[in-house]
């Protein structure tokens, strides 16, 4: 039996189906029908299980069920809940939320008061709240440091300890932050049916949003199961100038460590222990660092890209710079020089890349009422006058004719917020807005993730995505309708 074979005999018996009928109706030989059911053959197209959930009269949530299953039948179940990751992941990102996040912790943590007797307690064995209030007394006494810093060895989702990191980046851009944890070496999808990797990146990805600390999130392999296993005792660790606290990953029992040696001894085996690591992620928060590394990425490696309002810096003339460049920026000559240094580099890149650039008509719209883009930060630059808007728009068409930049059908959910973000086998970035109004440039380095991205946009199909025709003809549509 297969997934979809189990759930279709579910709903024949709840409804009373008989299988020759539903066979006929279908247009399937009742032979086939009876391997479909015994789960030695599949349905050969959605098209097919649609019209066995009309048939059946299926509910709306009946029918999602079965052409769930459907899918988990066809790619199996870790690439269907990898690609299901991915797409929650590019559509919930909010700004808004993140603020409100902010404000609820800022209630719950900032106001925490720390009781100098619990520092008293070396070796200690130390449970429940108890070890809570410890984490946090010895995470707070380190943000009042002028040159505060904490090491960690400890998983993303544990959302105790991000919060209050997550509280004390937002409020202390003195502080350092250097994070070790561990990802799957399987790319295998939790118990909740999310691909475990992604999670952790999107549980570190308020600490490089929001932040204005330093933080570095180094990781390594390993079997999540394993390493999550009930004899690890003390796995997790938090260590600061002055003391650390080993804890359990359920932060069931925990211990806290001082005195000068200890403290030292443990930061060298940290140091040591970031050998064996790779960095996940690198932000660029500086317009020169984020112009060269969008100058190294290789966009000629087959990747793809996707942003709401299309990758239109490649398209834009090198003389744009004089007209919508800020003053401040342009009376600065190595930020105008790099500037039309990466406008003449990225429009030849596109002309022979072989990637492709996904975007959504809402997006094209967006643009063209406000004049802005997403891949540049709005304190840089004017928006873009309409004339120019619409050259823009005429040379986008253009590229969509060779089916370099292709649309996503209306249907296809997307993020309400402008990301950009392009994966290919060897390297790949995401640019987010964060909520002090600029952007933030991070280099993707792991490869299960770029895999993971890339996987997904690839296995878009036509019901997804407009042909080249398709998309030429409603641009030309937006065109005609903004030039009259």
């Amino acid at each position: 039996m297969t997934p979809f074979s189990t759930v279709l005999e579910s709903l024949m018996k709840e409804k009373n189906i008989k299988t020759y009928a539903l066979a006929q109706y279908c247009g399937i030989d009742r032979s086939n029908m009876y391997k479909v059911l015994k789960g030695k053959r599949n349905p050969a197209s959605e098209e097919v299980v649609n019209r066995m959930a009309e048939y059946m009269q299926l509910t709306p949530v009946e029918q999602k069920r079965l052409l769930e299953a459907y899918q988990i039948t066809v790619v199996g179940a870790a690439t269907y809940y990898r690609r299901k990751s991915v797409k929650n992941f590019l559509t919930s990102f909010s700004l808004e939320e993140c603020n409100m996040r902010e404000s609820a912790l800022e209630q719950e943590y900032m106001t925490v008061s720390v009781d100098e007797q619990i520092f008293r307690g070396d070796g200690t064995l130390v449970r429940g709240r108890q070890l809570k209030y410890l984490i946090s007394s010895v995470l707070n006494v380190e943000m009042q440091k002028g040159d505060g810093k904490i090491s960690l060895i400890m998983q993303p989702d544990n959302d105790y300890v991000m919060d209050i990191l997550f509280l004390a980046g937002v409020k202390k851009d003195y502080l350092k932050m250097e994070h070790i944890f561990c990802l799957s070496n399987a790319n295998e999808v939790s118990s909740e049916k999310k691909d475990y990797n992604l999670e952790c990146l999107r549980k570190i990805l308020p600490m490089f949003v929001q932040c204005k600390c330093s933080y570095k999130p180094y990781c390594y392999y390993d079997n999540i199961a394993s390493h999550r296993n009930r004899f690890n005792l003390l796995s997790s660790l938090i260590i600061t100038s002055d003391y650390a606290v080993a804890f359990s990953a359920e932060e069931n029992y925990g211990v806290l460590l001082t005195g000068e040696n200890t403290i030292q001894y443990l930061q060298t085996l940290f140091e040591n222990l970031k050998q064996d690591t790779v960095l996940m992620a690198c932000k660029m928060d500086t317009l020169e660092g984020q112009m060269e590394r969008f100058a190294s990425v290789n966009i000629n490696s087959g990747g793809v890209g996707f942003q709401a309002d299309a990758c239109l810096v490649p398209l834009l003339p090198p003389e744009f710079l004089g007209h919508f460049l800020k003053e401040a920026l342009l009376s600065q000559p190595v930020v105008r020089e790099k500037s039309e240094e990466y406008l003449s580099f990225s429009g030849e890149m596109m002309a022979k890349t072989n990637s492709t650039f996904l975007f959504s008509q809402a997006g094209i719209e967006r643009f063209l009422r406000d004049g802005r883009l997403s891949e540049l930060p709005e304190s840089i630059y004017y928006p873009l006058d309409y004339k120019a808007r619409l050259l823009l728009l005429g040379k986008l068409m253009k590229e969509c004719e060779s089916g370099k930049y292709r649309m996503l059908r209306e249907e296809v959910p997307v993020a309400e917020t402008d990301i950009c973000l392009f994966s290919s086998p060897t390297d790949g970035y995401l640019l987010v807005p964060t909520t002090r109004g600029d952007r933030i440039f991070l280099e993707i380095r792991e490869s299960g993730l770029l895999n993971a991205f890339l996987d997904y946009f690839k296995s878009l199909d036509d019901k997804s995505i407009y042909s080249e025709e398709e998309t030429v003809a409603i641009l030309k549509q937006i065109l005609k309708r903004n030039k009259g």
